[in-house]
């Protein structure tokens, strides 16, 4: 871990806490954890320990806390509150450590060291039909923060996305993209390529309400798709047309590489509205590559050998999970149609096949209705031989309050809708509070504060939570939100430019030098709440690694912003008379700003030098 101020204090208490627990003849050390405020900064609960040691465990907590050694030149002190002790830091103590971090880690105060084996992080993987919508815009967020913040913590992360090019919703695509004529759709709502294809994809499935020929068709598309992947042949004519007499259709022949190409297509739209959210993946993977390789073959070879493997009456192959947990209708995981073709689980276990066989360590970020998905494929991934299975990161979804963006007919509402909504809101409170700008700046300003409100207020709720954005909530520059955390930060940028203005050296070397003789001075409360805070940074990047709770990063972003404007109401900075301690809060106002960038990094959120 590279320079945490408080990893000293943590690791001396809790080898002082095991000797003494020993030396008790008790095996189990207690984890650490963070008492209410004002009783420590951390402390050992011993509620588990009392069966062990035949004990109350406030019994406990005196005992250890009597037989306890901490140095005293550590400037750490500690006291029994019921079952548990806990550690507090002086001020001093913690300033010094802080600062000595602060100047050791620079730019990278807080980042982990490299290390640790290769990690994959699926998210997203949403079917390439059609633009993203606002219900699903949770995902994307999600996986990308958790990808940041794992990349941050020090780990080798590829950051995939399964796009599903063998599914009935690709085909009704394809098949209404080549067979629907253009002029018989209303107009695009945008010129972007998902929205316009996406008109052909809801014609289709409408077409079909009034006539089944519709799903035979494209049915036979699908087969016909998966033959011809499997042989090698994608530039083979795989449907020439129909039966279906309608003054909207037009038969266009269909070659297999065209499924494939349409898929590409609209995915290119859906990354457009990522990409606006910063949001990226480092590979893109075909489903039909499962049928390509033979990964799938070897899949439904390896279950059939299975002794809860079975065929059902009409010759459909499935695995028996009954025996594994999985209760009424859904005990039956099937992984073969009656004609032998594979079915998206059996591809998404070829899938898995290759993760699990590439990564020591994968993750998975899913929609809350993909749990019993997810523990069907992790007992399938079992009877393959595969026994460390994905961590799964369930998400519940997005809604919105009634209004605009939620009553519009016949759609459901997209992610592009929601972006453009942030932007325009986002833009006319820039207008209100900054007239002098110009037109180009605006803008700039709204789309990032617009982009930062979107994905700061989906992370800062917890992932199983239920979340209905608001529009007050997301853009208020007063609360716990995106634009206040950016704002102070375009704060800090103007505090350290007009230092520069009068004159003063601001430059890193100058203030880290500066910052060597901090403790000749007597620092305020205020002070030393700062650089406690900024103290907190590293153990969170590790510990949030570690778990997944990514919604407290934006708590910890609201914290370290709302200190750092009460240390500058109190605390004379530029102006500050004594010229060296005026230089030590400086710094201090330095570290701040990267340790803001660095969290608004990890959030996906620009950070912005003015505002």
């Amino acid at each position: 871990m590279v320079n945490d101020p408080f990893q000293l204090y943590r690791q001396t208490a809790v080898d002082a806490v095991t000797k003494v627990l020993s030396d008790m003849g008790i095996s189990t050390v207690p984890g650490l954890e963070v008492p209410p405020e004002g009783m420590g900064d951390f402390g050992f609960p011993f509620f588990a320990l009392a069966k062990e040691a035949r004990k109350a465990p406030a019994q406990i907590a005196a005992e250890v806390a009597e037989k306890l050694k901490i140095p005293p030149e550590l400037g750490m002190t500690f006291e029994t509150a019921g079952p548990y002790v806990n550690f507090q830091i002086t001020e001093a103590a913690m300033s010094k450590t802080t600062v000595d971090a602060l100047v050791a880690g620079g730019l990278d105060f807080g980042k982990g060291e490299p290390g640790g084996e290769k990690l994959a992080v699926e998210h997203t993987s949403a079917n390439p039909n059609g633009p993203l919508h606002v219900g699903r815009a949770r995902n994307p967020i999600v996986g990308d923060t958790i990808s940041r913040l794992l990349r941050f913590s020090g780990r080798d992360v590829d950051v995939l996305y399964w796009v599903n090019d063998m599914g009935k919703q690709a085909a009704f695509l394809t098949w209404g993209l080549f067979s629907i004529k253009g002029s018989a759709l209303e107009a695009a709502e945008r010129e972007k390529v998902d929205t316009e294809f996406v008109r052909y994809y809801q014609k289709a499935v409408a077409m079909n309400k009034e006539d089944p020929r519709v799903e035979e068709e494209v049915n036979l598309l699908l087969r016909n798709y998966e033959t011809a992947v499997s042989q090698g042949k994608l530039a083979d004519v795989i449907f020439a047309g129909g039966s279906i007499q309608h003054d909207d259709v037009e038969y266009k022949p269909i070659k297999a590489s065209d499924i494939m190409e349409t898929c590409m297509k609209v995915l290119d739209g859906m990354k457009a509205s990522l990409g606006r959210m910063h949001v990226s993946y480092d590979e893109f993977i075909l489903e039909s590559r499962s049928i390509q390789d033979n990964t799938v073959e070897q899949v439904i070879s390896k279950l059939n050998g299975s002794e809860v493997s079975d065929t059902s009456e009409d010759g459909a192959r499935f695995l028996e999970l009954e025996s594994f947990g999985i209760q009424g209708r859904n005990t039956k995981f099937t992984y073969t149609r009656s004609d032998g073709t594979s079915l998206y689980t059996t591809r998404d276990l070829a899938f898995h096949k290759w993760k699990l066989s590439t990564y020591p360590d994968t993750i998975n970020v899913l929609g809350e209705d993909h749990k019993l998905q997810a523990k069907q494929l992790a007992i399938a991934l079992g009877i393959m031989g595969f026994e460390k299975p994905p961590v799964s990161v369930f998400h519940s979804f997005v809604s919105l309050p009634e209004g605009k963006m939620s009553t519009r007919k016949g759609r459901v509402v997209y992610l592009d809708d929601l972006l453009d909504e942030a932007t325009g809101l986002a833009l006319e409170i820039v207008k209100k509070n900054r007239p002098e700008v110009s037109e180009e700046e605006g803008q700039r300003i709204a789309e990032l504060v617009g982009m930062g409100a979107v994905r700061y207020n989906i992370v800062k709720v917890q992932t199983d939570k239920k979340i209905t954005f608001k529009w007050e909530d997301a853009l208020n520059f007063d609360g716990a939100s995106a634009p206040f955390v950016q704002y102070s930060h375009a704060r800090i940028c103007g505090i350290l430019r007009k230092a520069e203005e009068q004159g003063l050296d601001i430059t890193r070397q100058r203030l880290v030098e500066a910052a060597g003789n901090y403790d000749t001075f007597s620092l305020t409360t205020h002070d030393h709440k700062l650089l406690k805070t900024l103290a907190q940074f590293p153990s969170l990047v590790q510990d949030l690694a570690a778990d997944l709770r990514i919604h407290l990063l934006p708590e910890y972003a609201q914290t370290l912003a709302s200190t750092f404007h009460s240390f500058y109401t109190q605390c004379p900075v530029a102006v500050e008379k004594d010229e060296g301690l005026r230089d030590v809060r400086l710094f201090m106002v330095m570290a701040t700003k990267d340790v803001l960038a660095n969290l608004l990094g990890i959030l996906g959120i620009e950070a912005p030098e003015s505002m």
